[in-house]
């Protein structure tokens, strides 16, 4: 048997423990209502989750583009100092290169941390929606008397699960149409004088 086999049955007889344990738990009490969420389109079709998408997308499109102007400063840098190493004495071209590397270094560095910046400020901005949509959903799955709401991708057949994952984007939508990631550039940042 393979793994994913063996992890599906598992699945299948884990699932089947929980409806006999609580079946046999309580008898005479109504039977859960349950409906599914699909996390997967709600990410690609919820505004919120747009628009955090492309404002990540623009921040990095901006970094992409410093990091090939600081590549060009860099490479002129360098270009010079080639020039000057036979005109300067030892002493001063060794100053010279070591303000040269540092300048590298910084400029790494910078890069560095503004790429960590937009995954963190991307990131910061998706927990947010999450937290909406956690919201949402519940309110939706309260008014329309639902118990418990899955991920749809739990299911390998829901014909008679409710869906809820059209009217939560749509609620989604209205109550938070986009979200503002912080903006990676506006931190004080390394390498630049």
């Amino acid at each position: 048997m393979t793994t994913f086999g063996a992890r599906m049955l598992f699945s299948l007889a884990l699932a089947g423990l929980v409806v006999l344990s609580s079946s046999q738990i309580s008898l005479a009490a109504e039977p859960s209502v349950v409906a599914v969420l699909d996390m997967g389109t709600v990410e690609r079709k919820a505004s919120a989750f747009a628009s955090a998408r492309k404002q990540a997308e623009d921040f990095q499109s901006n970094l992409i583009k410093k990091k090939g102007e600081e590549e060009k400063r860099l490479k002129a840098l360098g270009d010079e100092l080639n020039k000057q190493k036979t005109i300067l004495d030892a002493e001063a071209f060794k100053k010279k290169r070591a303000d040269f590397l540092k300048s590298m270094q910084e400029a790494n560095g910078f890069l560095q941390l503004s790429q960590r910046d937009v995954s963190i400020s991307y990131q910061t901005a998706v927990n947010e929606i999450r937290k909406k949509l956690v919201e949402v959903t519940a309110k939706i799955a309260e008014q329309k008397g639902v118990d418990i709401v899955l991920d749809k991708g739990y299911f390998l057949h829901n014909a008679k699960i409710v869906n809820l994952t059209e009217e939560v984007i749509a609620q989604l939508n209205k109550d938070m149409p986009s979200v503002k990631l912080t903006d990676p550039n506006s931190a004080a940042k390394v390498g630049k004088k």
